[in-house]
């Protein structure tokens, strides 16, 4: 390259020859280090962030505990919710205003000075973030068991290799090992060992599943790079499974919505791999000026006028500048052994997303755990009203395989 070639962006010279747009002056300027928009402490080189509040503005929460410039670009998949949603779910409040402080037991009490002025809770319950991250600190350095499942007995060191575990120690701290080892960054949390060592906790996680899981995986993450000083290039995900078992997928009511549950059934017909937009990339038709936005639950905000020469309705969507995750479709049907006699089975619609996309294929027989949705049914497309009937669903977190024995005995004629 010769002295008079213009310089190249190092960011679009790793696209390759794909048919981008080149950034302009005023693209640098605007979105500067923030080319993520899940970013929020980019530009706080590592100082002390925390997450706004949505009535006290920020929250006293240290980097290390919530967010910090390499964490907060990473999000994961399976949550359809964007970080801003779930920063408007929580609430910041003063320690001298905070009324709960009185029902906070003994054993918290001998820490009560070590805690920031302000305390972040979940909007409209009495769950407080720092609580609760410490209470799943305390549960993974220190819970050990002797009963372990097959498939649980053992952790994928590097080069596929295959280690038992030492239940002489504690149990998910093994399980960190193996993920240092073999760098794939997730987390296979067994409920039924939560509830065990604290019950508390475990209804937290089953009552607030969208709200809860970031902060559980910025906690697992800080407690991994403590332990092993490493980072890995993904923040590490948990997977709750084996939650308080539906006794079949026909007794799902409106009280599960939004909470986390577990169903058994048999995979009758999965979709295609489908493309889902996660954040939207417009560009002002007139001055090119950029505008990142998030899908949140299903919707993406069109910016309406452009901050820089004041048009409005000028943006248009640059495709193969928005960020798309794979997602699939997948339909699961009552296991015939466990339907009432006369009756015909039941089926749920499944939502996979991410990593976990193709890994069930028709006729497999697992059990899936995840988060319960009802989505209102539009009687008119061009109209906001909606159907009394809602459509539910649902968000895979967590797929188990069951076993591949006949579903009869020899004996059963």
């Amino acid at each position: 390259m010769s002295s008079d070639d213009p310089p190249v962006d190092p960011i679009d010279s790793e696209r390759g020859d794909t048919p981008l747009v080149p950034l302009s002056e005023y693209e640098e300027q605007v979105l500067g280090n923030n080319r993520s928009p899940s970013r929020e402490s980019d530009d706080l080189n590592g100082l002390s962030v925390g997450y706004p509040a949505s009535e006290s503005g920020v929250s006293g929460i240290s980097a290390s505990t919530i967010a910090t410039p390499n964490k907060s670009a990473r999000k994961r998949a399976d949550l359809v919710t964007t970080t801003q949603h779930r920063q408007d779910r929580t609430i910041s409040i003063a320690a001298d205003d905070d009324i709960l402080n009185e029902s906070i037991d003994q054993t918290n009490k001998e820490n009560i000075e070590d805690r920031p002025n302000a305390r972040l809770y979940i909007w409209g319950t009495r769950v407080c973030v720092m609580e609760m991250q410490e209470e799943f600190r305390n549960f993974i350095t220190n819970f050990t068991t002797q009963q372990l499942d097959d498939d649980e007995n053992a952790v994928e060191m590097e080069s596929g290799n295959v280690a038992p575990v030492d239940s002489t120690l504690p149990y998910y701290m093994e399980k960190l090992k193996g993920i240092f080892a073999s760098e794939i960054p997730i987390l296979n949390l067994n409920l039924a060992h939560v509830r065990q060592f604290n019950e508390h906790l475990y209804k937290i996680i089953i009552s607030y599943p969208d709200e809860v899981l970031t902060y559980l995986d910025a906690t697992i993450d800080e407690i991994f790079e403590m332990t092993y000083n490493k980072k890995l290039p993904s923040i590490i995900e948990i997977r709750p499974y084996n939650a308080e078992q539906t006794k079949t997928m026909r007794d799902l009511n409106p009280q599960d919505v939004g909470q986390l549950v577990t169903i058994c059934g048999m995979v009758t017909r999965i979709s295609p791999i489908i493309p889902e937009m996660k954040t939207g990339y417009f560009q002002c038709a007139l001055c090119n000026a950029p505008v990142v936005s998030e899908v949140d639950c299903g919707r993406i905000e069109e910016p309406v006028k452009c901050s820089n020469c004041h048009d409005a309705y000028s943006f248009q969507l640059i495709h193969n500048r928005s960020f798309f995750i794979d997602k699939q479709v997948v339909k699961l049907q009552e296991i015939p052994g466990d339907m009432p006699a006369g009756q015909t089975q039941h089926s749920v619609t499944l939502f996979v997303h991410g990593s976990l996309v193709e890994s069930v294929h028709p006729g497999d027989r697992c059990s899936v755990t995840g988060i319960y949705r009802a989505t209102p049914i539009r009687v008119n497309p061009l109209q906001r009203t909606v159907h009394s009937i809602y459509r539910t669903s649902i968000d895979v977190i967590h797929f188990r395989k069951l076993s591949q024995d006949r579903l009869h005995e020899p004996t059963d004629g």
